[in-house]
């Protein structure tokens, strides 16, 4: 809810919620608001504005970064590292019994998702994988790169290599 509207989101994505300025934005993805009766979805590059107007979607640069958006990036690379250090320790049998869930890194001091099986990757690009994937990755100044990572299934061949946070 964002000024008395609703927004629904309905496809996997980066949104923004700016409550200063009663305003929704779609930096990838799709979403559905309601307000006062009237529903328009929209998706990636558009904005809405929520202030009791008639609802009408705008475009804007999905390309222009703020502080919030640079942090969140950062903050999203570290705990793909945090992810990766806690999944190969538990995949080396330091750790407890793992399924699904957060897991503490005392390398990183923060808690540390790791999936069930396999990786999915972060709104900004960067994987997060279970246990069940061997993973090995060059370290530069922070740790994790995502244009140099890969990761091997134990016993099996390799799995697509990652490039610029994206698989090919």
């Amino acid at each position: 809810m964002e000024h008395g509207a609703t927004a629904s989101i309905l496809k996997y994505g980066l949104y923004r919620f700016d409550s200063d300025n009663a305003r929704i934005e779609v930096l990838d993805g799709q979403v559905r608001v309601t307000e006062d009766g009237q529903s328009k979805e929209f998706g990636k590059g558009k904005e809405v504005y929520v202030n009791g107007q008639p609802l009408k979607t705008v475009g804007f640069d999905r390309k222009a970064e703020d502080d919030l958006y640079q942090w969140s990036s950062v903050r999203s690379a570290y705990l793909a590292e945090a992810n990766m250090a806690t999944a190969r320790t538990i995949y080396m049998g330091y750790g407890p019994n793992w399924g699904t869930g957060w897991y503490w890194s005392p390398y990183f001091a923060a808690w540390s998702w790791l999936p069930g099986d396999g990786f999915f990757y972060s709104p900004f690009g960067y994987p997060f994988f279970s246990p069940a994937y061997v993973v090995y990755a060059p370290y530069g100044r922070f740790g994790f790169r995502p244009g140099g990572a890969f990761v091997a299934r134990s016993g099996v061949s390799l799995a697509p290599r990652i490039s610029g946070g994206h698989r090919r």
